[in-house]
């Protein structure tokens, strides 16, 4: 399931990466792509602009009682679980320090119930202390950009394939049109 995540398929995982610039790096481009949707989409009157970015930060405890843990104090019986997939296979883990959380449910009547968000599992289940929010305002969007590729993470180091180098060289075109229409 980790590999098919990577590839953009969609999955029950939910990608997290214990190097903080690698996840600041996924915030920051999420937003840029975000903010460049909306500058090309005028047509469309749900597209406002947001105000900042957020980047959670799950203290999942590596080296101590909670890593690799098992959160299962929901009535329902759902868990959450942590998986660390081998890099040895996969540039793009081993270089995004890619670590996955994915809830297991019971299942009822035949179905697995759906939950919106992992968020709202640690939030349910009294473990909320252990995600924080951390807001980038939009405004220094594009200098935490430059600082990321000043200190070598960009898409190129993020995705080490040639996928990379094109979603580098698009990233810049994009960052070019942004500064070009502020």
């Amino acid at each position: 399931m980790a590999y098919a995540q990577h590839a953009e398929m969609p999955t029950r995982l939910l990608d997290w990466s214990e190097g903080p610039l690698a996840a600041i790096f996924f915030a920051v481009s999420g937003a840029l792509n975000f903010h460049h949707k909306n500058l090309r989409d005028k047509t469309n009157p749900n597209s406002s602009e947001a105000t900042c970015c957020a980047l959670y930060v799950l203290d999942i405890g590596i080296g101590s009682r909670l890593s690799s843990k098992v959160w299962n104090h929901r009535s329902d019986g759902a868990s959450l679980h942590v998986a660390k997939i081998p890099s040895g296979n996969n540039a793009n883990i081993a270089s995004q320090l890619g670590v996955f959380t994915y809830i297991r449910e019971r299942i009822y009547e035949g179905k697995v119930r759906k939950y919106n968000a992992h968020c709202n599992f640690l939030s349910e289940s009294g473990h909320s202390r252990y995600l924080k929010r951390i807001l980038i305002p939009y405004s220094i969007i594009l200098e935490v950009y430059e600082g990321l590729e000043h200190l070598g993470v960009n898409c190129s180091t993020i995705y080490p394939d040639l996928y990379g180098a094109a979603k580098s060289a698009k990233l810049r075109s994009l960052i070019d049109e942004i500064s070009h229409n502020s």
